[in-house]
């Protein structure tokens, strides 16, 4: 009778009540991928890194922006940030290229009264709306995904009324965590990698520097930036590079 192998930190089975199953990359592009997860994506909001993750949001970010005015959420998913902005004396525009994401968001933004709407649109590399139509526009986790990072930036800008802000949030090219986590996938056989398994569809990460310089490309000047990370403390970031990097931008007046 075969011994069973001792479970380590690379083959532990995945805990079917933790979370539901994650969809394999296998012939999926990143829209089918998230359109799989979108009954249970925002409850991910709600434990672990992502609850994390929400909560540096509206203690770091929210602070930094105007209080009022009319947002666009480019690449929305369920609306987790648009509820926030909206419940924070915003009115919000979620778009995302998931109709279940869409129809979701709609489900949950209904106590709000109105103040967040949400529409399907095909990518954010090509926004349906006329230029300045919002005071401010977030775009979080959302440009690695796109094939022209920079196309979509020159789009958040676009729309973006002058003087206004927008908000993006990226990976960070040298992320230790990150690193670890692809360390982690090549060790596993592919239907073992579903809790890393949106890094194969992750294309683009970025230097704060090189970030800065695709900025001003767009016509927008990077005001602040920070870094979050679910592991490494915010004191520790001067020494580990943080998962993500949170732009804040500003679009020039009109003089």
């Amino acid at each position: 009778m075969p011994v069973p192998s001792r479970p380590t930190i690379l083959n532990l089975p995945r805990c079917p009540a933790v979370l539901p199953p994650v969809p394999s990359t296998d012939a999926l592009d990143p829209v089918a991928y998230h359109e799989a997860l979108a009954a249970d994506w925002d409850r991910r909001y709600q434990r672990g890194s992502f609850a994390r993750r929400a909560c540096f949001f509206a203690r770091k970010i929210l602070p930094l922006l105007p209080p009022a005015g009319h947002w666009l959420d480019a690449g929305c998913g369920t609306g987790t940030f648009s509820r926030m902005l909206a419940a924070d004396n915003r009115t919000v525009l979620g778009v995302d290229a998931s109709v279940a994401m869409v129809e979701e968001g709609r489900r949950l933004a209904e106590p709000l009264g109105g103040r967040a709407a949400f529409e399907p649109v095909a990518t954010v590399e090509r926004l349906p709306f006329p230029d300045a139509s919002f005071d401010g526009v977030i775009c979080l986790s959302v440009l690695e995904y796109l094939a022209k990072p920079q196309a979509a930036l020159d789009e958040l800008a676009r729309v973006l009324r002058p003087g206004g802000v927008v908000v993006v949030s990226v990976p960070h090219r040298h992320s230790a965590v990150r690193a670890l986590q692809r360390a982690m996938a090549a060790f596993r056989q592919p239907r073992q990698a579903g809790g890393v398994a949106y890094l194969a569809l992750s294309r683009f990460s970025v230097a704060p520097a090189a970030f800065a310089a695709m900025a001003a490309d767009a016509g927008l000047t990077v005001s602040a930036r920070l870094g979050f990370d679910p592991v490494v403390p915010g004191a520790m970031q001067v020494l580990v590079a943080p998962s993500l990097l949170y732009f804040v931008c500003r679009k020039a007046s009109v003089v």
